[in-house]
């Protein structure tokens, strides 16, 4: 039996998993406040684990304020309890006590416990300072399988240190967005996680050619995923990755100074995101993209240079089965022609952006023909494409949820067939189309109630842009919102316009 006292009223628990939820009424204001903010980032329909889960991080954050003596873990009634849950209910814990301000040394101590194997830092609030403490005192490390710093602002280079030291059952690191992450960590990290799989370093302006100098030292056998959005590499150094035999996924979307060259001898890629990567030649791209091209499952070739003979030739390779997102927006020397053989030869794809390429109906048709489990799909700012390309869309691809059809010549009457016939569509962007009218709106205000009517299917939509759309007004969109309070709509100036819990329009810019 778990008991515990909070200001004199005593919280009984037997077992820990089954802690009634009625309890927290009788929590004093103090914790039912730590309850509220620890509730704000947890899911809504809460499950009975969740509540209780944020309960005892209340009780944590609010009995163990304020102490640094690391005694306390053996002696304190709470700490001992709470060591003796398992390992993934620590987790969870953790996950809501960091982001307490009140937490204290102690309180984090008790949760990094020996058979903590997943460690996510993503929305720390608690002074670092207190972290390292616990951090250091835990000896966090030894059975350590992943770790995220995901985002964290505020850590120092030798805090990055004591937290990646010596973890030697290391199978994933997220420092993505750390600001102070560079090239010394990388080789702290590598030199014990002789095991690391997954590695992402999205956006950390400090890592240069010399990290993929440590990948390739240290971690070429065993890493599978790299991300390396916005890094300062060069040329010189990706090549490098050629080593790494077993990658299966790499990320060098933003690396603007990548000029001429990519890695070979990667066969056994199966995610690729080059993005932007705009001063890559044609001919060495191609090179790159044939050992893996007929096994990749996502491929971001956005912005790049692939013509349309080199996307023939990669097709004369043989079927993409396993090809479920394909991004080639921005590519402005493929032809509609070249993207619909693409499609036909890829039945899988549940996700295709083709934003600013010149394409046509035709193309619209095969994409409906021979992608049914098509999910998202991107055409904006193709100017060529119609109401009778979108039909075929419309007829085949009913798992649709998510469609961009901004500054397209698609009408009212295109749309609301759309949404008449594919019931798990959520968002529409029909941002710029001047053939969208009032009529659109008003349809769906009139003819499609929230309230669901026999033989009419309640609206899913969850959101629409119909920013630049001249002839919708904003009495147009306030009068569908009210009889759509679910929905969001922008309207001309990118307001987004919605029903607050009062029952009146607001706009948010």
């Amino acid at each position: 039996m778990f008991v515990k006292q909070v200001s004199g009223i005593t919280l009984v628990n037997y077992p820990l998993q089954a802690y009634s939820c009625r309890h927290a009424r009788r929590i004093p204001a103090c914790v039912s406040e730590t309850v509220r903010r620890l509730h704000m980032g947890m899911p809504l329909p809460m499950l009975l684990r969740d509540r209780c889960l944020i309960t005892l991080g209340a009780m944590l954050v609010l009995d163990l304020r304020g102490l640094t003596d690391m005694a306390a873990l053996e002696t304190a009634p709470l700490c001992v309890h709470v060591a003796r849950l398992p390992g993934h209910l620590k987790e969870a814990l953790f996950s809501l006590v960091i982001q307490s301000p009140d937490a204290s040394a102690v309180a984090l101590a008790t949760l990094l416990a020996p058979d903590v194997e997943r460690i996510d830092l993503q929305g720390l609030v608690v002074d670092k300072s207190l972290l390292i403490l616990a951090w250091q005192h835990r000896g966090v490390g030894a059975d350590l399988t992943s770790l995220s710093v995901r985002a964290v602002a505020g850590l120092t280079s030798p805090e990055l240190f004591t937290l990646v030291q010596c973890l030697p059952q290391l199978r994933m690191l997220d420092v993505s967005y750390v600001k102070e992450w560079h090239d010394n960590h990388v080789d702290a990290v590598l030199q014990h996680a002789t095991h690391l799989c997954e590695l992402h370093m999205h956006w950390c302006q400090y890592i240069t050619d010399v990290s993929i100098g440590h990948i390739a030292r240290l971690g070429s056998s065993s890493l599978r995923s790299l991300g390396l959005t916005g890094t300062t590499l060069s040329s010189a150094g990706v090549v490098k990755l050629s080593c790494c035999r077993h990658l299966e996924a790499l990320t060098l979307q933003g690396t603007r100074e990548l000029s001429d060259l990519l890695p070979l001898d990667l066969n056994r890629l199966e995610v690729l995101d080059i993005r932007g990567l705009s001063y890559i030649p044609d001919p060495a791209l191609v090179q790159f993209l044939l050992p893996n091209w007929t096994h990749m499952r996502k491929v971001n070739l956005g912005e790049s240079n692939l013509t349309a003979s080199s996307l023939e030739r990669l097709l004369r390779l043989g079927p993409c089965h396993a090809l479920q997102c394909l991004d080639l927006s921005w590519c402005f020397q493929l032809t509609s022609d070249a993207i619909a053989a693409c499609v036909r030869a890829a039945p899988a794809l549940d996700t295709i952006k083709l934003r600013c390429v010149d394409i046509d109906n035709e193309c619209l048709i095969a994409i409906g023909m021979h992608c049914p489990q098509l999910v998202k799909l991107n055409v904006a700012r193709c100017r060529n494409v119609s109401d009778d390309g979108l039909l075929s869309i419309t007829r085949h691809c009913r798992r649709l949820a998510h469609i961009d059809v901004s500054w397209s010549l698609v009408s009212s009457d295109g749309l609301l067939r759309l949404i008449d016939e594919c019931d798990q569509l959520r968002s529409i962007g029909a941002q710029g189309c001047k053939s969208v009218t009032r009529d659109l709106l008003h349809h769906l205000t009139h003819q499609r109630h929230n309230v669901a009517k026999p033989g009419v299917a309640p609206l899913a939509l969850k959101y629409m842009d119909l920013s630049w759309v001249d002839e919708i007004g904003a009495d147009d969109i306030a009068a569908f919102v009210d009889q759509h309070p679910a929905v969001a709509v922008k309207g001309y100036f990118g307001d987004v316009i919605n029903l607050s819990g009062g029952g009146t329009v607001t706009t948010t810019a």
